[in-house]
């Protein structure tokens, strides 16, 4: 588990950590609690958009911007 600053800083890390296998799976926690998972894709051969969505996390809604 890393902390939200830490996910920001070393995104790339992160994400090369996936794709090599080195990590399955990333949680990335907010305030100490699990916020969100960082993990590879489950794309199909020409199947467009989000295939699978983490059921594990609620997904929250981004206030609008003013």
């Amino acid at each position: 588990m890393v902390n939200m600053l830490e996910a920001k800083t070393h995104l790339s890390r992160l994400v090369e950590a996936i794709e090599t296998g080195a990590a399955s799976e990333v949680v990335i926690a907010r305030n100490g609690r699990r916020d969100s998972l960082l993990c590879r894709s489950l794309r199909r051969p020409g199947v467009w958009g989000w295939p699978a969505v983490s059921s594990r996390f609620p997904i929250r809604s981004m206030p609008p911007i003013r």
